[in-house]
């Protein structure tokens, strides 16, 4: 019986083009350097952390640090500039456009079930205070019974204890779990491998898609809280 569910955040619950556009309109603000040029450079710097990081070559420690003094050294800035556009692209986003569409809707049906609800996440350009602050100012938060982050637990996804850990504060076994997420190494393969049932979000598709024993695929968030019912 599912007694757990755990979502990652970003592509997820809140929209991460949409926060990555937002924090490269405010470091053009800033810096007066092109939109478009700030945006390619943030995509360049995440992708090359995440490769950095999946690889084991950086420690959770210093892929904050990290991410941001490559984002200032290719826009020949300072760091603090970067720090900043940050944290103004996370006061002034639009919480309409950040939160994805039916989020708030999904939880509230999923605590209506009376599951417990989490959220199990990385990090890198931002801190996880920042996510934090997002899903208060989107409202999710209010569904959410206690936030996981990567550089509060010591563990990155994909790793099992990442999902363990967590579990274990609620008392709940692996199999009366199930995590939801957009990546299928990170979230639908770790949360699988880690023996929970783990669901990936792939718009491309139509319907929901059993892959294998306790791993699915849903074409949409909207589609949770019908998965959830028919494994209960």
């Amino acid at each position: 019986m599912i007694k757990l569910v755990s979502f990652d955040v970003w592509n997820t619950l809140l929209d991460l083009d949409k926060f990555l556009e937002e924090i490269a309109r405010e470091l053009s603000i800033i810096t007066r350097i092109d939109e478009e040029k700030v945006a390619a450079t943030l995509y360049s710097v995440r992708k090359e952390v995440k490769e950095l990081r999946v690889s084991g070559k950086i420690s959770i420690n210093e892929v904050l640090e990290l991410s941001q003094d490559m984002i200032a050294e290719l826009l020949n800035i300072d760091v603090e500039v970067v720090k900043r556009g940050i944290a103004r692209a996370t006061i002034y986003i639009d919480p309409r456009e950040l939160a994805i569409d039916g989020a708030r809707n999904v939880l509230r049906k999923l605590k209506e079930q009376d599951l417990i609800i989490i959220t199990i996440g990385n990090i890198m350009i931002w801190p996880s205070s920042y996510t934090r602050l997002l899903l208060e100012k989107t409202d999710l938060a209010w569904f959410i019974d206690k936030q996981f982050y990567a550089d509060e637990i010591g563990v990155f996804k994909p790793f099992k204890e990442a999902f363990l850990k967590p579990l274990a504060i609620y008392g709940v076994q692996p199999n009366e779990a199930i995590h939801v997420g957009d990546s299928y190494k990170e979230d639908l393969l770790g949360a699988w491998e880690a023996g929970l049932y783990s669901v990936r979000i792939d718009n491309a598709i139509e319907d929901i898609i059993e892959e294998d024993e306790r791993r699915y695929i849903v074409p949409s968030l909207k589609k949770i809280p019908e998965l959830i019912k028919a494994l209960r």
